[in-house]
């Protein structure tokens, strides 16, 4: 991934959700999956996903409620919060790989390194849709559809 691109997904963040750099300097934060996607893409993302890697999510809890931030439980058991006009999904974990289902969602930004970590992302482009952590199902048919869509969309733009 190049220079700019990480450029891009930096600037969107601090645009969109400042608090994740905060995040950073306590505890490794990522920006994972869609977001990065729509980013290379230049489509606005509908959402951020971010992990924490952390057993507890204390660290979450004290950024939330030391920036009055909105927020509901989602139903993976993280935080939805309602930052302005963005929607944030952020949670917590020890394993970064259990966050993604499917090979294509194998996107990760560092924040705190400024990193792009493309694993399983690649193997998308070149070989299909595969899953890789077949625990994290939650509506099957439905999701596979969602990201098959999304794989050919993004090869059919990629190759414009």
């Amino acid at each position: 991934m190049n220079y700019l691109y990480k450029e891009k997904v930096r600037k969107y963040i601090i645009e969109n959700f400042p608090l994740a750099i905060e995040i950073s300097n306590i505890a490794p934060i990522f920006l994972i999956g869609g977001a990065l996607r729509d980013i290379e893409l230049l489509t606005t993302p509908k959402d951020l996903d971010f992990v924490v890697l952390s057993d507890t999510d204390e660290i979450i809890k004290t950024f939330i409620e030391k920036n009055n931030l909105k927020y509901k439980i989602n139903k993976l058991g993280g935080y939805k919060i309602y930052n302005n006009s963005v929607v944030v999904d952020i949670w917590n974990t020890n394993d970064l790989l259990k966050s993604i289902e499917y090979n294509i969602e194998g996107l990760f930004y560092d924040i705190k390194n400024d990193y792009i970590i493309p694993f399983g992302y690649y193997d998308a482009l070149e070989n299909g849709l595969r899953i890789i952590n077949p625990n994290n199902n939650i509506n099957e048919e439905e999701k596979i559809f969602k990201r098959k869509i999304t794989l050919n969309n993004y090869i059919k733009n990629k190759n414009k």
